[in-house]
């Protein structure tokens, strides 16, 4: 109930004064699925018309997927693309033009098919469609050790995925340079003030571009990895991964 509260409290942020209306919403990285139906509810969409992928299996009340399945369903080529959306039941999401795809703290665990995934989303939003984002605006190397620390804590603690643990971190401005350079433009952006150790932010994208542009990778941020984990003690990031349950 915190975290649906909190995303609650971030989106009217995030949206505050913008008259959006989306009737369809693929969530990739939905995990249990809580952030998800925050957002449908938010926006009023249809149970029906929502779909969550993630590797984990849930038993959900919206229609779930893997990034496997998702990656087929984004191919190019009608034989696939139909065979994906009626093997998974994805009519009416997977399959036709979507207006709100959101990665809500997943873009860092897509890793190699990051740009992939990107560009399926990409192809799979309506013209004037939305992505909406929640990242790590990882700067420097210490914020890689920090952040790894807590999905290692959180993977051992919390939900027992080891993939939790893997990670590719991007700057904000790397991100979003890349995602402007494809087709999509900046609407707005929000971070929270105050407490907020893991640089969490949100930002809202629209689709104004039909055709998708190749563009350069957004860079990595490495970890040193000479440096010290001395400074993240477990039993301190243990209750750190307990607040933002």
């Amino acid at each position: 109930m915190y975290r649906k509260n909190s995303e609650r409290k971030d989106l009217n942020e995030l949206l505050k004064g913008l008259n959006i209306r989306c009737n369809s919403l693929i969530d990739i990285g939905g995990s249990d699925g809580q952030i998800t139906e925050e957002i449908a509810e938010y926006f009023n969409i249809p149970d029906m018309n929502v779909l969550i992928v993630d590797p984990i299996t849930i038993s959900s009340k919206y229609k779930t997927c893997t990034p496997d399945n998702l990656l087929l369903s984004f191919k190019s080529g009608d034989e696939l693309l139909e065979m994906a959306v009626e093997r998974e039941g994805l009519r009416g999401t997977v399959g036709s033009p979507v207006d709100l795809i959101t990665c809500m703290m997943s873009i860092h665990h897509l890793n190699e098919n990051l740009h992939e995934i990107i560009r399926g989303v990409f192809n799979n939003l309506k013209i004037n469609g939305y992505l909406l984002i929640k990242e790590h605006d990882v700067i420097n190397s210490n914020d890689v050790l920090f952040l790894n620390r807590i999905h290692d804590i959180y993977s051992k603690y919390k939900n027992g995925d080891a993939n939790t643990v893997n990670a590719t971190y991007y700057s904000k401005d790397e991100l979003n340079k890349y995602l402007t350079s494809i087709g999509f433009r900046l609407v707005r952006t929000y971070s929270r003030e105050g407490y907020n150790p893991q640089k969490k932010y949100h930002s809202l994208y629209r689709k104004i571009s039909i055709k998708f542009k190749e563009s350069k990778l957004p860079e990595i941020i490495h970890s040193d990895t000479t440096a010290s984990l001395t400074l993240f003690q477990e039993d301190y990031l243990k209750k750190l991964v307990s607040h933002y349950e």
